[in-house]
């Protein structure tokens, strides 16, 4: 009977662990390549499965410059059928980096840090090494297919060709380093299609990137003519974009295969009834009239060339990190007067438009006796049809380990205001804080928001313990023991 509880006990506890396991979030960092030669890009990606994150920090990327940067969510390959989205694979997002090497050398790319489910998690490092000579490291294109058993011929269309196409519009072709702008792909259509398939959007090589795409699962559509033909167009995504250096840059074609039913015979007409409209009997009203073939075809949006102007060097303020935008800037000390080892918060919010999550984190200068950490941060982003906004807070924990009187000195945070084609500096209030000397320095007081931030605070060193303490007998274990049921069924 012992030996029977114990076997129970056994497989309960492999549930048990198998399901907190199978619900826990991931980051995973991966590269294509080992070894790369010195001054050609290649591309790091972090992927986060199990959770949305609510927050995301990147490497330092040391010995490398970043050229490009893109974020998608999703997974698997976002699919229409029928004017319904399919999205393939498990839900996940991810953050590309695109590197170009500065040092020749083996160097390691340092973990990223998410906050996912209330927790944060950190994703594995990558070794790679950075040589003299060599082919080019830029990985070659795939792709997949968004197929149909039911697809009888395959052809490949560009933008204007047909009575289907896809193009890429842009809302500025002339910007500067840094300035959002937003492309928006649109197909236009006089015949059904059943689906279509967007595998993965171009790799946006030389850009932040962004889909602030409204309704995916039922994109805007209206009529427009062209050339005397009536067209039904769809907008199926939009992008904001942020580039990160100045040149002549190029969005690179858009690709999206489609199942297209060819009528032959046409007496019965409802373009693009099969992919967005309302059509009680779906497509049985037009097969019931006509005869038709599916055709897959492939199209592809145009490319678009921008001119991307590099910011001013008059005037510049050493200070400044590459923000672009309109922004404010607030700063706060929760108190003025604590104790030693009590909890302090000190927040610094950046709000506006532009690129928030490239935002970094104020520098700090901080007296000596009093012990920091890093920030928590938290974003609050909007992505709408007119681009990208919000507020990104960086709340700083602050433990006195003296008493006496400290000042922190005024923190600025520096933007490019377009509006005004001139380098904008916010500064904030230079904070005082009373310390007094607290009861016993052995014990910290938190009363902040953060007590989760100080939880391993006094891990290294402990105090001789003076309270009374509990006891075990010797030949005792917690296994089998009723708490032990407890705690394993209590999940």
């Amino acid at each position: 009977m012992n030996r029977l509880k114990h076997i129970l006990a056994f497989f309960i506890c492999i549930f048990a662990c198998s399901y907190i396991v199978h619900g826990q979030a991931t980051i995973t960092a991966s590269c294509k390549y080992t070894k790369v030669p010195l001054n050609n890009s290649f591309q790091v990606t972090y992927t986060i499965k199990g959770g949305t994150a609510t927050s995301f920090t990147r490497p330092a990327f040391k010995n490398f410059n970043v050229t490009g940067q893109y974020q998608s969510t999703g997974g698997g390959m976002t699919m229409y059928v029928n004017g319904q989205l399919i999205q393939s694979g498990e839900e996940e997002s991810s953050y590309t980096y695109q590197l170009v090497p500065t040092a020749v050398g083996k160097f390691v790319i340092e973990a990223a840090k998410a906050k996912v489910n209330g927790s944060t998690i950190e994703s594995n490092t990558i070794a790679i090494e950075i040589t003299n000579s060599g082919t080019s490291a830029t990985a070659g294109a795939t792709s997949k297919s968004s197929g149909s058993s039911t697809a009888t011929t395959t052809t490949t269309e560009t933008t204007g060709s047909g009575d289907i196409f896809l193009k890429a519009y842009v809302d500025k072709t002339n910007v500067y380093q840094g300035e959002q702008l937003i492309v928006t792909y649109k197909i236009y259509t006089k015949v059904a299609v059943s689906q279509y398939g967007i595998d993965k959007l171009p790799a946006f090589t030389g850009f932040w990137s962004q889909d602030i795409s409204k309704d995916k699962d039922k994109p805007v559509q209206y009529n427009e003519t062209i050339g005397g033909a009536k067209y039904v167009v769809a907008e199926i995504r939009k992008i904001a974009l942020f580039p990160q250096k100045s040149g002549v840059l190029k969005i690179d074609p858009l690709s999206v295969e489609c199942i297209v039913q060819v009528a032959s015979k046409q007496k019965y007409n409802d373009p693009f009834a099969g992919l967005f409209g309302n059509d009680p009997f779906g497509n049985f009203g037009s097969s019931f009239f006509n005869t038709y073939t599916n055709v897959k075809k492939t199209i592809s949006s145009n490319a678009v060339t921008l001119n991307v102007k590099p910011l001013p060097v008059a005037n510049k303020p050493a200070e400044f990190k590459g923000n672009v935008g309109k922004f404010t800037f607030s700063a706060e000390l929760d108190k003025t007067e604590t104790k030693t080892n009590e909890a302090v918060n000190l927040t610094f919010k950046i709000t506006g438009t532009g690129n928030i999550s490239l935002v970094d984190k104020p520098e700090i200068e901080f007296p000596a006796d009093l012990e920091t950490y890093d920030p928590d941060i938290k974003e609050n982003i909007s992505r709408t049809a007119a681009g990208i906004s919000g507020s990104k807070t960086f709340s700083y924990l602050i433990i006195p380990r003296s008493a006496g009187n400290f000042t922190i000195k005024p923190v600025s945070f520096c933007y490019f205001d377009l509006s005004k084609g001139s380098y904008v500096t916010l500064t904030s209030p230079e904070f005082k804080l009373k310390v007094a000397k607290g009861a016993g320095d052995a014990n910290i007081t938190v009363t902040s928001a953060n007590k989760e931030d100080i939880k391993f605070l006094n891990s290294d060193i402990r105090f001789i313990k003076n309270s009374p303490f509990v006891l075990s007998q010797t030949g005792t274990f917690f296994y089998t023991s009723p708490m032990f049921y407890f705690l394993l069924f209590a999940p």
